[in-house]
């Protein structure tokens, strides 16, 4: 893990993904301590997103990554998203997840409602600058983040093999 790397996750929608990354921009964009990076959807066009959001291509502030996500997440601390799955991968791979409600979005983030000192959900960029701050330049790990999170993920992921549940979904997958 690189402590300040920031990573935007953009989702498959460029209407979301762009007012996510003009939200992370006015908050990052004077960050010196934070390395800031952008993972578009593989199905999102990079010059659509920033044609969308009015981004000039020659003065971004920003990285864009094409490797697969999860190389991405590996080498973050902090990632951005609105409503991407991507938060429950980047939970597991032990990063803080920022949850940005975007006002042209509806926020159905798998995990908004889940409560854990690793996700965070703010609404604007004052917000958003101040909480990575706080991630940044908090130096106590709590010991019990790793016990969270893999309840968190527990709980999206594993199924309770004592139950009739399983079987059941199973048949109804069979031909």
């Amino acid at each position: 893990k690189q402590k300040n790397v920031v990573v935007v996750a953009c989702a498959i929608s460029a209407q979301e993904s762009s007012s996510l990354l003009n939200i992370a921009c006015q908050a990052l964009k004077d960050l010196p301590e934070v390395e800031f990076w952008v993972k578009p959807h593989p199905y999102l066009r990079i010059k659509d997103l920033l044609r969308h959001g009015g981004i000039d291509v020659k003065n971004i502030p920003f990285i864009i990554k094409d490797q697969p996500i999860e190389e991405v997440l590996t080498q973050s601390s902090i990632v951005i998203v609105g409503e991407s799955s991507v938060s429950l991968e980047a939970l597991a791979l032990g990063c803080s997840v920022v949850i940005v409600n975007v006002p042209e979005w509806m926020n159905m983030s798998p995990v908004k409602d889940v409560q854990s000192h690793m996700i965070q959900t703010v609404n604007n960029p004052q917000q958003l600058r101040a909480h990575i701050l706080g991630i940044i330049n908090s130096k106590k790990e709590d010991p019990s983040s790793r016990a969270q999170v893999e309840s968190v993920i527990k709980k999206f992921f594993d199924l309770d093999f004592t139950s009739n549940e399983p079987k059941e979904f199973l048949k109804l997958l069979a031909p």
